[in-house]
């Protein structure tokens, strides 16, 4: 993986990972040269991605839980968040999201520091598609030509496919928890983000 990923000096090769968040430390000693794109999505428009394809279960979340949990007794450095665990709803999925999501945004901005890295709201990407890929590009030492620009445009337009497509209307799906997430589950979410000074 470590050679694939470095590619050759004429071509450049990346990857996107949600779990990495939780071993940022780790991956700096495998990868230590990484740029990392920190895109940062609003926990309510995750709720509703994983409400609208059912990929709580699909993806065994659950048990990711449990892990963390474990961690979280073992590791002094996730001992701060022993009391969140300790108050989660483990019968509820949108607590058990919601908490994951919590530990796993605040350790990856305590941890982004380790690299070259840019930072960025997904409903910002999600409004201005050329404007934040030209910015994104510049990161990376790449101009962001008309072909491409096209293609990326093209992807953001129409939502179609199944759950890995490509192609998502992103204005649409950044907003879709407004209609896809009743009230008392936009409640949930955002007393738990509130509670814990998110």
């Amino acid at each position: 993986f470590r050679r694939w990923i470095k590619g050759g000096e004429e071509e450049l090769r990346g990857f996107k990972e949600t779990t990495f968040l939780m071993k940022l430390q780790w991956l700096q000693q495998y990868l230590p040269k990484t740029d990392v794109i920190y895109i940062e999505r609003d926990p309510r428009g995750i709720v509703s991605s994983f409400k609208k394809w059912d990929l709580f279960e699909k993806w065994n979340y659950q048990n990711l839980f449990y892990g963390l949990v474990e961690d979280v007794a073992k590791n002094l450095q996730l001992h701060q968040y022993a009391e969140l665990v300790g108050e989660t709803d483990q019968s509820n999925w949108i607590d058990v999201l919601t908490t994951m999501y919590i530990i796993a945004t605040q350790e990856a901005k305590r941890n982004l520091a380790l690299f070259r890295h840019t930072q960025w709201k997904y409903e910002r990407v999600a409004a201005n598609i050329k404007s934040s890929f030209s910015e994104i590009f510049a990161f990376l030492g790449l101009e962001m030509d008309k072909k491409v620009e096209k293609e990326i445009v093209l992807r953001c337009l129409e939502t179609r496919g199944g759950t890995f497509s490509t192609y998502r209307n992103s204005k649409e799906i950044s907003q879709q928890y407004r209609y896809l997430l009743a009230p008392n589950e936009m409640r949930l979410i955002d007393m738990k983000m509130q509670r814990h000074g998110i």
